[in-house]
């Protein structure tokens, strides 16, 4: 069975000026219910005027937080940007990953440490 594509038009949801964080993650919620649906998103930024690395954070850099990254990379394309803008979507990506990897090490560090001091006492 293939899984469901649904198309989310950015300048619907957000406007044409897309560089705020309070409208990214806004976006974010809405991507976030989606794809805890199973669906497969294709991010459409036709008609999208400004595009700034804080909105994307907000929104599509978020979501490698709450979601396993190599799953997210499958179901998560977009379209309708210029390759400025296409190489400012991977770079928060990359950015994004990088974030959550060092965070999830960092509270499984933390968890071990918790974990002798109780087995310590």
């Amino acid at each position: 069975m293939k899984e469901e594509t649904i198309t989310v038009k950015i300048s619907e949801i957000c406007g044409v000026h897309c560089v705020g964080v309070e409208d990214g993650a806004s976006l974010f919620n809405k991507l976030s219910v989606q794809l805890k649906s199973g669906a497969a998103l294709l991010l459409d930024f036709a008609g999208v005027l400004t595009l700034t690395s804080s909105f994307l954070s907000a929104s599509v850099g978020k979501l490698y937080g709450q979601f396993d990254p190599e799953d997210l990379d499958k179901r998560l394309k977009w379209t309708g940007i210029d390759e400025d803008d296409t190489q400012l979507v991977q770079l928060v990506i990359r950015n994004a990953r990088a974030h959550f990897v060092k965070s999830i090490k960092d509270r499984k560090i933390d968890d071990d440490i918790a974990s002798r001091a109780i087995e310590g006492e």
